[in-house]
This record gives structure tokens, sequence and C-alpha cells, in this order.
């Protein structure tokens, strides 16, 4: 039983890849000059744990426990670092 439950988790891990990079460069074109641009900007320029949080949770509005399972990380952890991440962008957006 344990064999299959690991093998599923394996097979949404892999089903679940996505090209993030490839993602925010057709955003940061589609974006360039508003306001969304410059908050992408903002993004790509944090740390990679934190850009990946903020874009699986807000552009692809995944769940925490989704998040989890494709990063393999705990949900606690994709809470922390998501809070993190939303307090670095809020003080990178007042330092503006």
């Amino acid at each position: 039983m344990k064999i299959l439950v690991n093998e599923c988790y394996a097979a949404i891990r892999k089903s679940s890849r996505i090209d993030l990079k490839e993602d925010m460069e057709v955003l940061n074109l589609r974006y360039e000059d508003s306001t969304e641009g410059y908050l992408i900007s903002f993004i790509n320029s944090m740390d990679e744990d934190f850009r990946v949080i903020l874009t699986l949770f807000y552009y692809e509005d995944m769940t925490i426990k989704d998040i989890g399972q494709v990063l393999n990380i705990s949900q606690g952890t994709v809470k922390s670092r998501l809070s993190r991440a939303k307090a670095k962008l809020k003080t990178i957006l007042e330092n503006q």
C-alpha cells in the first residue's frame, strides 16, 4: 500500500511540473509597461523559493496543499514561505 501511495505522489509531482521561467518571460512581455509589469519585475528579483511560491499561489491559483505536493514540502513550509514572500514584496513596494 505504501508503494502505491508513493507512486501516486510521484505521478502528481511529475504531471504538475511547469516551466515557471517561460511563464514569467511571457508575463514580462505582456505587462512590461503596466503596474502589473512592475509587480512581476519585483517578484523576479526575489529569491527563487519565494518567487516560485508566489507564482504558483497567485498566477497558477494552486492551493497550499497542491503547492506542497508539487514542491515536495510541507504545507507549513508553504505557508511560511508565502508569508515571508508577501512581506518582502510589501517592503519592496513601500520603498518604491
